[in-house]
């Protein structure tokens, strides 16, 4: 997500598609080497292999479009944190959320 502000700043949104678009890369890449990602994971994080072996095959980082259906599930999410209690306040997530602004690069193999 990015405020809108960011967005509308034509240097800052072309910053931000070359962040999404690299990391989509990396989900890709981690998706298709998950030995090779456990072991730099392991690294950088201080595990062990074997650990992180478990943990990259597990690992549901998947890019995705933002839809209609994606706001619904992520509020439903949020309404459920706040009846148990782990939010203070109600979250309206379609304000955050850039459903009809989804750059068409996100998700994008």
């Amino acid at each position: 997500m990015a405020a809108k502000a960011a967005v509308a700043n034509p240097d800052k949104a072309a910053a931000i598609k070359v962040y999404l678009t690299t990391l989509d890369k990396a989900y890709v890449w981690a998706a298709a080497h998950p030995s090779s990602w456990a072991t730099a994971w392991g690294k950088a994080a201080g595990l062990p292999t074997s650990i992180m072996d478990v943990a990259a095959k597990t690992d549901a980082t998947t890019p995705a479009q933002i839809t209609s259906a994606t706001v619904s599930a992520e509020q439903g999410l949020v309404n459920q944190f706040l009846r148990a209690g782990l939010i203070p306040n109600k979250v309206n997530i379609s304000i955050t959320s850039p459903r009809n602004s989804t750059p068409r690069w996100a998700g994008s193999r």
